[in-house]
C-alpha cells in the first residue's frame, strides 16, 4: 500500500513556509520548520497557546517563533488553519 503524501499546512511564510503543521493520526500536531525538521510536537492545547502567543516555536536554527509577533501577511489565516484541523 502507497502512503499518501504527508498532507500540511503552512503556518508562516515569509518567501516560503518557515512554519509547518501536520496533524497525526493519533490527535499530535507536529511542527515541521523550513528545514523540515520537528521544531515542536503539541496537543491542541499548546497549539492553542501558540496562537495566543503565549509560548515560542524553536526552529532547527534557533531562531524563535511567535505566531502574535510575526507580520501579519505571513500569518496564514485563521479560518484556513480551523478549515485544516476539521479536515
Amino acid at each position: 500500500m502507497n502512503n499518501p503524501k504527508r498532507k500540511d499546512l503552512g503556518l508562516l511564510n515569509y518567501e516560503g513556509d518557515v512554519l509547518k503543521l501536520f496533524k497525526t493520526d493519533n490527535a499530535e500536531l507536529v511542527i515541521y520548520d523550513q528545514w523540515n525538521c520537528i521544531a515542536e510536537v503539541l496537543d491542541f492545547e499548546g497549539f492553542a497557546n501558540f496562537l495566543d502567543g503565549r509560548i515560542d516555536i524553536v526552529d532547527s536554527e534557533g531562531k524563535s517563533w511567535n505566531w502574535l509577533r510575526e507580520h501579519p501577511d505571513a500569518r496564514t489565516r485563521l479560518y484556513k488553519i480551523f478549515e485544516y484541523l476539521n479536515s
